[in-house]
């Protein structure tokens, strides 16, 4: 079962869109209840309320809340080019219309957006509008990193600036 937040997202999603959803319950592997959205067959995107994993003891009526929308990006990232990808990663963030690109050195490359909401749910139409802006922006984006992954690390000043003007075009 759905909480009320995710279950009016699905709502949305299968009225609007084509896009399969899956429901995850909670586990010892994810500890909250989750909404994987398929973006594309690579590109799952899940979608969950944080407020149990921060201990919120208040009354859940009153209370704001904090929605995350993560993908993990395909590709895992060798260790020796783990600060290279972490600078490279730092320099394209900023340029995001939203969210910003990780790096786990155990678990991969993962894009965030992290939204604060006024009160305990997230209207599902405001959550439609993101999902398809990241279903544009994401295998762009994911994409775009396959390429620059598969050069040779680390990348010069000279290709790094052309690097991240490619990424501004490719995102407006």
């Amino acid at each position: 079962m759905l909480t009320a937040s995710l279950g009016e997202i699905q709502g949305a999603l299968l009225t609007y869109t084509e896009l399969e959803t899956e429901q995850l319950s909670p586990s010892h592997d994810n500890p909250v209840e989750q909404l994987v959205i398929h973006l594309t067959p690579d590109c799952p995107l899940r979608i969950f309320c944080a407020n149990d994993i921060l201990n919120n003891t208040t009354d859940p009526k009153n209370v704001s809340s904090v929605f995350y929308f993560i993908s993990r990006f395909p590709l895992r990232v060798e260790a020796p080019f783990v600060k290279e990808v972490q600078r490279i990663l730092g320099l394209l963030s900023p340029l995001l219309p939203l969210g910003a690109l990780e790096l786990h050195p155990e678990d991969g490359i993962f894009f965030r957006y992290m939204l604060l909401t006024e009160e305990a749910i997230l209207d599902g139409l405001l959550a439609l509008d993101i999902i398809l802006a990241l279903q544009q922006l994401l295998p762009l984006v994911f994409d775009w990193l396959t390429d620059v992954l598969s050069q040779n690390l680390p990348i010069s000043a000279e290709a790094q600036e052309k690097m991240r003007q490619h990424f501004r075009d490719l995102i407006k």
